[in-house]
């Protein structure tokens, strides 16, 4: 059953979103395609005019592809829809995995669709081979530095995938405690959610100050600070993210199993 919630959820959302970033592409490579052209490119108004444009639209598919999949979780568990996906016969931490799981995914095509939009719109002859050269050193400085290096780039990656993971189940504990409340529950909710990122935004910063203070106190030499200082914020936003994700994870599914409320 699981399968079959990921594969109505990915196809629910996929219409809409696909729409969404192909037409952002299509707007980068017809923008690229006007800048190509002499008197277009010279003619400032038309090009400033396609920069706002582009500019706006980039906005638009980013905030709205994050309000688009928000939306949908409070209207599938928390309005009258939810009266039938609680009827189906699956707990609610799948529910839960499913949509994190299609909401994570299309969090990354998201980043990845506005950044290829980006490189459309600014890449030059000659720009693949200058990336080539800069990732083959990349890969050798890796492989001298050996397993400490290889250690690094999965804590980034882990880092990285914890923090898209995040996301959503920031929107859903958010959205999960606006719905204790007897009313102005979508108020609550985007409440909460500002009110949570602001609380975590202040302990990272507490947390990262004390590191670096520490850090300054033991480490002499430049060289070393610099290396222990990036390990250790490394490390750190590592573990920030998997208390992040499991505890909104428990919480939203907690609310959900026991206190909720479709009134």
């Amino acid at each position: 059953m699981l399968g079959k919630l990921i594969k109505h959820e990915w196809k629910a959302v996929g219409k809409v979103l696909a729409i969404m970033h192909v037409a952002l592409i299509l707007m980068a490579v017809i923008g690229k395609i006007m800048l190509s052209i002499d008197v277009l490119r010279k003619a400032w108004p038309m090009w400033s005019a396609l920069l706002l444009l582009y500019v706006l639209s980039v906005i638009a598919v980013g905030v709205g592809t994050h309000i688009y999949l928000a939306v949908r979780f409070y209207k599938n568990m928390y309005t009258d829809e939810g009266y039938l996906s609680f009827t189906l016969p699956v707990k609610p931490w799948e529910h839960i995995f499913s949509k994190t799981l299609v909401c994570s995914i299309w969090i990354f095509i998201d980043a990845v669709v506005i950044v290829a939009s980006i490189i459309i719109l600014v890449m030059y002859k000659g720009m693949g081979t200058e990336f080539l050269q800069g990732w083959n050193e990349l890969i050798a400085q890796l492989s001298a530095e050996s397993m400490l290096g290889v250690w690094k780039v999965m804590q980034g990656v882990i880092t990285v995938v914890l923090s898209v993971i995040s996301v959503p189940l920031t929107y859903y504990f958010s959205i999960s405690i606006g719905q204790l409340f007897n009313s102005h529950k979508m108020l609550a909710s985007v409440v909460t959610f500002f009110i949570t990122i602001n609380v975590l935004q202040v302990i990272s910063t507490v947390i990262s100050a004390v590191f670096m203070i520490g850090t300054l106190e033991a480490v002499v030499d430049t060289e070393g600070l610099s290396l222990s200082i990036y390990d250790g914020m490394l490390s750190i936003g590592m573990v920030e993210q998997i208390v992040i994700v499991i505890g909104f994870w428990l919480i939203t599914n907690y609310i959900m199993n026991k206190k909720l409320n479709l009134e």
